[in-house]
């Protein structure tokens, strides 16, 4: 083969490399603009999500409120309130907690049990009463909260301790 034919192979084949690579670019170039466009309408779903979990617990905390200040109307209006407003309030509060408990939310239990620095948050220590075992919890200050399998508030307890002289 004379080489001004092997030269023009050559030519050729990397005409044909050069249009390959020009293919390849613009498609890697078209595949980074369809991962940005995912990567922000993944970010603007997450965000309307949240934004979306928040409105269906404040859409069903509503008819809470509302209670609520129909249980003030009537402190404000019954002379006979005291007791018509503290069940109007205990009614309002179980409607609540059974709402949040729908929802996943639990009461950590502490009281008499022994502290975990998992659940509790000891914020007082006090010695260990008669028949109680070191590092025991004998009371709770605030009571703590988990929502599905996460604590979301530790409960704030005082530890009973074994004095030893």
């Amino acid at each position: 083969m004379p080489p001004e034919e092997e030269l023009q192979e050559e030519v050729d084949i990397l005409e044909e490399f050069a249009e390959k690579l020009k293919i390849a670019e613009a498609r890697t170039m078209r595949l980074q603009a369809d991962f940005d466009n995912f990567r922000r309408r993944s970010a603007r779903e997450k965000e309307e999500l949240s934004e979306y979990a928040a409105q269906k617990l404040i859409t069903q905390m509503l008819p809470i409120i509302d209670d609520f200040e129909r249980a003030i109307e009537a402190a404000e209006t019954d002379s006979q309130y005291e007791e018509s407003y503290l069940a109007g309030v205990e009614l309002i509060y179980r409607q609540l907690i059974n709402l949040l408990t729908n929802e996943g939310l639990q009461e950590i239990e502490a009281l008499n049990l022994p502290f975990d620095p998992n659940f509790h948050e000891a914020v007082t220590t006090c010695p260990a009463p008669e028949g109680v075992e070191d590092n025991t919890v004998t009371m709770v200050l605030r009571k703590g909260y988990m929502l599905k399998e996460k604590v979301i508030r530790a409960s704030m307890v005082q530890v009973a301790h074994i004095i030893k002289n």
